[in-house]
């Protein structure tokens, strides 16, 4: 990925994974987000975002405002509220801006076949099989010995928050408003289907030890398990 798109665009690569994470936060921080900078300034400002699609169709110039890759301004809400054709609109911020609409977003989520979050990826999977071949596979239980498919991490080595500094976190917050709302909506509806895939099929598939990791990689985000208690309190209900 480095190699072949992200190369050349001045993505901060020359430090520490922590250090340059910091460094591409702070500089879609120090822009808000906006098409203020690099080689589309001027070209952007007052422009019609769908004319700037069939400018740069294959993102050209459009991609190097964002490494070529993302901005992360609230992009789970956007993608929710995208209203653009095109793999690489949910990319970029185009008419939503960094600040999508909440109600607009959760009513998209809520209309969504199936929801799955990584931190229950496992989990997730099980609903999804369950909810298309009406049954649960093998390695859906708790104390299954069979193995379970691999998440593939394409070899980017496992940080956690706790390793990250107070002003990286900081601005991740202010820049994910909307996206904290968005996820905590995520988690309570698939905490609550898996309830109801447990009561069907009479197999537990959300273990303790899973839910008592879900809620400590979630710790950071305010208010998170005061808005889901009532749900999670039926999942640890024999």
């Amino acid at each position: 990925w480095g190699r072949d798109v992200t190369n050349h665009t001045g993505l901060p690569r020359g430090g520490t994974d922590i250090d340059d994470f910091r460094k591409w936060l702070r500089y879609f921080w120090d822009h808000g987000g906006a098409w203020s900078h690099g080689p589309l300034r001027g070209v952007v400002k007052g422009g019609n975002p769908k004319d700037l699609m069939q400018r740069y169709p294959h993102g050209g110039e459009m991609k190097q405002v964002d490494f070529d890759c993302y901005n992360p301004f609230n992009l789970q809400a956007r993608a929710f509220t995208c209203g653009m054709g095109g793999k690489l609109a949910s990319h970029h911020v185009f008419e939503t801006g960094t600040l999508p609409d909440l109600h607009t977003a959760l009513d998209n989520l809520k209309a969504a076949s199936w929801v799955g979050v990584v931190e229950l990826f496992h989990e997730s999977y099980c609903v999804a099989h369950f909810r298309i071949l009406g049954q649960l596979d093998r390695t859906c239980g708790c104390g299954s010995t069979h193995p379970i498919d691999v998440h593939i991490a394409h070899k980017v080595p496992k940080h956690r928050v706790s390793d990250l500094p107070a002003d990286a976190i900081a601005m991740i917050d202010a820049m994910t408003t909307v996206d904290r709302q968005v996820y905590i909506a995520a988690v309570r509806r698939l905490l609550g289907e898996i309830r109801v895939v447990e009561s069907k099929t009479g197999v537990k598939i959300l273990c303790p030890a899973s839910l008592d990791a879900l809620k400590a990689q979630t710790s950071y985000i305010a208010d998170i398990w005061f808005q889901i208690a009532d749900i999670s309190f039926q999942m640890n209900d024999p």
